[in-house]
């Protein structure tokens, strides 16, 4: 999380998205945005890709939190959707999981 903050901390105002399946995770990554990156205002969240794409449009963020996995899709349906509105997108990572599994069954590896 360090990292992370250092690295927003480029941003002195911006408005961000977190688009996870889990409620759970949204309000754990919005909760450590507050405490350590305050200048990062949370202007809407989505739990499936349909909501994700919609909350996408309508706000037009700077910054996505994106979570790989959401439900039965993955978070890579929504690039096309982001690369329209030129935001920046951090990728967000079940511990468990293996982020090359993520792009094999993305890119039939």
């Amino acid at each position: 999380m360090k990292s992370l903050c250092k690295t927003l901390k480029i941003y002195h105002m911006a408005r961000a998205v977190i688009i996870d399946d889990e409620a759970k995770a949204r309000g754990t990554i919005s909760k450590l945005l507050q405490l350590n990156a305050p200048q990062i205002d949370v202007v809407g969240e989505a739990g499936n890709i349909p909501e994700a794409e919609n909350l996408i449009e309508n706000v037009r963020p700077q910054i996505v939190f994106l979570d790989i996995r959401i439900g039965n899709g993955l978070g890579f349906q929504l690039i096309e959707s982001i690369r329209k509105i030129s935001a920046k997108i951090i990728f967000i990572l079940n511990p468990n999981e293996s982020i090359f599994a993520c792009f094999s069954k993305t890119y039939d590896l």
